[in-house]
């Protein structure tokens, strides 16, 4: 044992208590709270074939203020929570050097939760608090229709945060079941594998479908101005 290593302090039972509680909490709010609501989200988004009417009704309506509020306040705690200890786990864990899918989904994982914060960050921000305070409502569906249609960067963005929202998913479920001792043999990560692409595969046409009925809603309309 090198001096150094000698050096350091070993961690006492509490610590490591609530690291290994913080460590579960992260991986567990990534998938039940977060996750599940996404998923909903994108679902419920779909409803854009349908027109205007539907689309309110399942994406922004809510019976109650104080109760949109407090969902939306829960919803960005639970995405506070998960930041830090996903750049925790950053900090803390690094690739092996070898070209193993392992090696790439690490970074993949990575990659797509920088581009996830950010997405979601612009998104909540563009679609529901700024026009809270400014019209006391959401984003209307004329309105992001015709973002969708008439703006290419916001549908490019759109695009690409769907894609970082179906691997981001689909990957931390495989983590969360392998974390969780879901996964405990060879066997288990090869269906599990294929489990997350499954997962990935399918919100990614359902969050891409949804693109495309917003986009495809908003052709009529003209060019919102600025």
């Amino acid at each position: 044992m090198s001096a150094t290593a000698a050096a350091q302090p070993l961690a006492s039972p509490a610590a490591a208590g609530r690291s290994y509680l913080f460590s579960k909490l992260g991986s567990f709010i990534g998938l039940v709270p977060l996750g599940v609501w996404t998923t909903i989200h994108l679902w419920n988004n779909l409803a854009a074939f349908a027109g205007a009417r539907a689309w309110n009704e399942n994406v922004t309506h809510h019976p109650n203020r104080i109760g949109e509020l407090f969902g939306l306040s829960a919803l960005v705690l639970f995405i506070l929570w998960h930041t830090v200890w996903g750049l925790s786990r950053m900090k803390a864990s690094s690739p092996n050097g070898q070209p193993y899918l392992g090696n790439w989904r690490w970074w993949l994982q990575r990659i797509s939760a920088v581009g996830l914060l950010l997405f979601l960050g612009a998104h909540l921000y563009l679609a529901k608090l700024e026009p809270l305070m400014k019209t006391g409502r959401p984003e209307t569906f004329e309105d992001i229709a015709a973002h969708m249609a008439h703006h290419a960067p916001t549908l490019i963005v759109y695009i690409l945060g769907i894609a970082a929202i179906a691997y981001h998913l689909g990957n931390g479920l495989w983590n969360f079941s392998f974390s969780f001792g879901l996964i405990t043999s060879q066997r288990g990560l090869k269906w599990g594998t294929w489990a997350a692409a499954l997962v990935v595969i399918a919100l990614l046409i359902i969050g891409w479908l949804a693109v495309f009925a917003l986009w495809q809603a908003g052709q009529p309309f003209p060019v919102p101005a600025d």
